[in-house]
Formats: structure tokens, sequence, C-alpha cells
């Protein structure tokens, strides 16, 4: 349950990430529509007229060690100031939350110096262990 709290609530971070102006005109929502199941699962998705869409879906699933988990996955698509279309999808489950998006930040490649002298203390490690002097 703490997942999809969780989940909910980066949503609508993402969604309203910008101030509310109150003077401004209201958005039209498109469509709209939230459907919960007996067994816990659930399904929602919007549309609004500036382009804000969001899918979100959960299912309760047993794991290895018989506990039950809610994995839940989804998307949210936007336009950005410049007019290009945004998206980032989701998963929440045991194994953490995973967003994902060709925007997001990543690292930079290992420089090729520190990458073998990496593997080099892999393969020598009584080269790289330190004695204490007493």
């Amino acid at each position: 349950m703490n997942t999809v709290l969780f989940t909910l609530f980066a949503i609508m971070a993402v969604t309203v990430a910008e101030v509310a102006d109150p003077t401004a005109t209201p958005i039209a929502i498109l469509s709209q529509s939230q459907s919960m199941d007996s067994d816990g699962s659930f399904k929602s998705e919007f549309k609004t007229a500036n382009g804000i869409s969001e899918r979100v879906e959960g299912i309760v699933k047993k794991i290895a060690d018989g506990s039950d988990v809610t994995v839940v996955r989804g998307s949210v698509t936007w336009v950005d100031k410049d007019g290009k279309t945004k998206t980032f999808t989701y998963v929440a489950d045991e194994n953490g939350y995973r967003p994902e998006a060709d925007f997001f930040p990543t690292t930079p490649p290992v420089p090729l110096a520190i990458a073998r002298a990496i593997e080099w203390a892999k393969t020598h490690p009584e080269s790289t262990t330190i004695e204490s002097e007493e």
C-alpha cells in the first residue's frame, strides 16, 4: 500500500510541477476513468486539453516469501515549454521504484584509465592490501 501511495504522490508532483495560477483558465479534462477490483488491482487514466496524460495500473501478486506485493506500472506524458512531448514510465514493486525516460540524466562513462585500474585491482587483490605498521 505504501508503494501505491508513493507512486500516486509522485504522479501528482509531476503533473502539478508548476505553481498553480489562481487567475489561469482551468484546463479541460478530455477523458478520465478509474476502476478497482476486489482483488486489489486497479486502473486509472486521464487526458487533458493541454497534452497531459497519465495511466497507472496495479496488481497484487504473491512473491517468493509468500507475502502479497502491489505492483504498479504507469506512464505520464506532457508537453514541455519548448513544445516537445515528454514521457516517462515507471514500475514500483518489491524491487523498488524504477522510473525510465530518455530525458533523465545519465552517468558518464568510466574513463579508460580508471576502468583498467579497477580491473587490475580485482585481479591483483594481494597488491592492494594495506597493512598497518604497529
